[in-house]
């Protein structure tokens, strides 16, 4: 796995990367602080630093940056899966930071807006000038007078309890957790960047959440909505409310018992199940759900006040695979790693024992008139409408917009209208978005009075 995204490298190769990390992703706790910890504590007023200058799209952009701040109480690592084809890839330590971006001609006793990015798979929080997210979110944003802060955060999945029966350990699994570790990272970022809002010279009410694959659970943390907690007089006596999530390739559930049915069609021509590895219901894997709240964005737009429903805009490089009711039409899955394949379908997820299907005799997905599989992936777009389809129960379709087949590798497109979103969400005004630099809008979903 990488930890955040360099995207110099095109973004469809790196989140197929992503996949195949997620495939053998689970967390583990680590204590809240060890020595060495890469991550400084926020002094009263921030460092003089030297200048960078950048050709922006506008012209030249100079901006100051100061990097690794530990955010929330002590400082926190935590292990995770690095990226590999096998289950045996091996973990690695990440540190909960951040690094902050302004221009340089706007003084700090000047509050402004924030943008707060959750990266996807990649090197660290780090936005290298050698990147495509360099110039297509970061300068953008820069040059609209907005403040950035770029995050190091605990994936989605870690909000997930693992426990496994004896022999039912996959090679290189870490040992079963009973604790979980709530995914929500951001709205602590959230809160103790409000706290510290005159050493950044933010305007805590004008905060808007990037994120992208990975980071799509800044989707999920702009409806946590978890409320001031003033007793504490630290960063906790902050709301985690924001004004609004703009998220690319976003995942919106990881629950193969809400969003399976909707996406993965059951079985193939051959009457054998199609089965998607990502969703985390397998058998050897036990979810709490009482207390896997960040495991869903869809439930929580179920259950959150209408007025937590913050305006959201969706990108997805994929076409929108629809019935002609608007509804979800499900997609076929198949494997892309025969070795997660053969995983993925042992009869008991015990490596020792041979599975109970040949591989190379899974069902299979046509190919549609494109020469192109019609799978559903990690990033498919249905993650988009099933997120919609919420709002859409909920009355406040308006609050949310999809632009779909932004293209593979066109980072620039998925970003495009990431200041425009912030502006109509500050001011506020409509936001409609055109899909300007590719893609295609979707229309809202109808409201389904039946859907619980």
């Amino acid at each position: 796995m990488f930890s955040s995204f360099c995207v110099s490298v095109p973004w469809r190769r790196a989140i197929s990367a992503l996949a195949a990390w997620l495939a053998s992703t689970m967390v583990s706790a680590a204590p809240d602080a060890v020595a060495g910890t890469a991550c400084s504590t926020l002094p009263p007023q921030l460092p003089l630093t030297t200048p960078v200058t950048a050709r922006g799209g506008n012209g030249d952009v100079s901006y100051n940056k100061w990097d690794d701040y530990c955010y929330g109480s002590a400082p926190l690592n935590w292990t995770e899966w690095t990226e590999g084809n096998d289950w045996d890839a091996g973990t690695q330590t990440l540190t909960r930071k951040l690094d902050y971006y302004r221009r340089a001609d706007i003084p700090l006793d000047v509050p402004i807006p924030l943008v707060l990015y959750a990266h996807p798979n990649g090197p660290s929080e780090e936005i290298p000038p050698d990147s495509v997210m360099y110039d297509a979110l970061l300068l953008k944003v820069l040059e609209a007078g907005i403040a950035f802060a770029s995050l190091e955060s605990r994936h989605p999945l870690s909000s997930f309890i693992v426990k496994r029966p004896p022999g039912h350990d996959k090679p290189g699994w870490p040992a079963p957790t009973t604790s979980p570790i709530p995914s929500n990272d951001i709205a602590t970022a959230v809160r103790w960047l409000k706290f510290n809002r005159r050493t950044f010279g933010i305007d805590p009410n004008k905060i808007v959440l990037v994120g992208q694959s990975r980071g799509s659970a800044a989707l999920l943390n702009a409806l946590l909505n978890e409320p001031a907690q003033p007793q504490y007089g630290d960063w906790r006596s902050k709301s985690s409310s924001v004004r609004g999530a703009y998220v690319v390739q976003a995942q919106t559930s990881y629950l193969e018992a809400e969003g399976g049915p909707q996406f993965v069609k059951p079985v193939g021509p051959n009457g054998e199940p199609y089965r998607y590895w990502y969703h985390q219901d397998a058998p050897d894997v036990i979810i709490d759900l009482a207390r896997n709240i960040p495991g869903s964005a869809v439930q929580l737009a179920r259950m959150a006040p209408l007025e937590a429903l913050v305006p959201v805009h969706m990108a997805y490089e994929q076409r929108m695979n629809l019935e002609a009711d608007g509804r979800i039409q499900p997609q076929c899955y198949e494997s892309s790693n025969r070795n997660r394949a053969y995983q993925e379908f042992d009869n008991d997820n015990n490596a020792a024992t041979p599975p109970i299907y040949d591989v190379d005799q899974l069902p299979k997905c046509p190919v549609d008139d494109n020469g192109e599989r019609p799978i559903f992936d990690v990033h498919d777009p249905n993650y988009g409408q099933y997120f919609a389809q919420a709002y859409a129960d909920r009355g406040v379709p308006q609050r949310i917009t999809r632009c779909v087949e932004v293209g593979k590798d066109n980072v620039e497109a998925a970003y495009a209208e990431v200041v425009p979103f912030v502006r109509s969400v500050l001011e506020p005004r409509n936001f409609t978005t055109t899909c300007s630099a590719g893609g295609k809008p979707v229309p809202a979903p109808p409201a389904l009075a039946d859907t619980p």
